[in-house]
């Protein structure tokens, strides 16, 4: 697939970005493993003079925790997605605006690539361009209009 670019309302940075090739499935199935879902309460009753166990799914503290689980797992899959369809820009570019934040905050960037310097404190550089960069990822991850056409065709009735 083609690359797209998508300009940053905030920084006004261009970022390249390309379709990644995974599934977003199976991305989904991994993260999944990786971070398990929050397990429901059970709970003990004695019916009839017999001890009973119940898994209680509607315990408030359980929906809490799976309402904050599900948020986590969809922030972690866009995350994700947004790392594998990001193009790296030429490092030759980066050198002067990665060293200045490498000066200005060096707790935060230890450990990072510098295409995760410029892409995190540089092209990045508040909420709209956060949204608007996971904006133009979802639509790149998303089924396409080709797919979309294939799949309205299966519930048109054929003469």
């Amino acid at each position: 697939m083609s690359e797209v670019q998508v300009t940053l309302p905030i920084s006004g940075v261009t970022v390249t970005l390309r379709r990644p090739r995974i599934s977003t499935a199976l991305l989904s199935l991994q993260l999944q493993k990786k971070y398990p879902k929050p397990k429901p309460p059970v709970l003990e009753v004695a019916v009839l003079g017999q001890k009973e166990r119940f898994v209680n799914h509607a315990d408030p503290d359980y929906k809490a925790s799976v309402a904050e689980w599900n948020s986590e797992q969809g922030i972690r899959l866009v995350n994700f997605l947004t790392d594998l369809a990001v193009v790296p820009p030429d490092p030759a570019s980066l050198n002067g605006e990665v060293h200045e934040l490498r000066e200005l905050l060096p707790e935060l960037t230890e450990g990072l690539s510098d295409r995760d310097v410029w892409l995190n404190y540089y092209a990045v550089q508040g909420d709209a361009d956060y949204e608007a960069l996971t904006n133009a990822v979802g639509a790149l991850v998303g089924p396409t209009e080709e797919q979309i056409e294939q799949s309205v065709e299966t519930f048109r009735p054929h003469a």
